[in-house]
């Protein structure tokens, strides 16, 4: 995470990690969007209690960011160096912003890891098919 003041921070991908983010998000007022780099499903519950907490949060594509970061001269891409570059992309590029995850949504999504289908397929009207 990369913070105001050209410091970063970094939380563990746990619900300790969870809560201690958002207690450190707490203290910021006027928070316009958190930024973050999607990381195969991991980020899930990450957006999920962002969202919880009435927090605007956006996600950008990883295949973008790095786009962005050789645009800008940053040839390498390193855990200390990503929060500095997506809090310059999120300046520089208009992002949207995630609308609210209903709960259903939220279920179908856990699907995949519960073994129910497997990713990549589709499931409309009681089938399920590769997609």
């Amino acid at each position: 995470m990369c913070l105001p003041d050209e410091r970063s921070t970094c939380f563990a991908n746990s619900t300790a990690g969870l809560a201690d983010l958002l207690v450190f998000l707490s203290v910021f007022e006027g928070i316009e969007c958190l930024v973050l780099e999607p990381i195969g499903g991991y980020d899930r519950y990450t957006v999920e209690a962002l969202q919880a907490a009435q927090l605007p949060i956006a996600k950008v594509n990883a295949k973008q960011i790095r786009q962005f970061a050789r645009a800008c001269v940053q040839l390498s891409k390193t855990d200390k160096i990503d929060p500095f570059i997506l809090a310059d992309y999120a300046r520089r590029i208009e992002t949207r912003i995630l609308s609210q995850r209903s709960s259903w949504k939220s279920a179908l999504a856990d699907l995949p890891e519960l073994g129910f289908i497997g990713k990549g397929q589709d499931c409309q009207a009681g089938w399920c098919g590769t997609t």
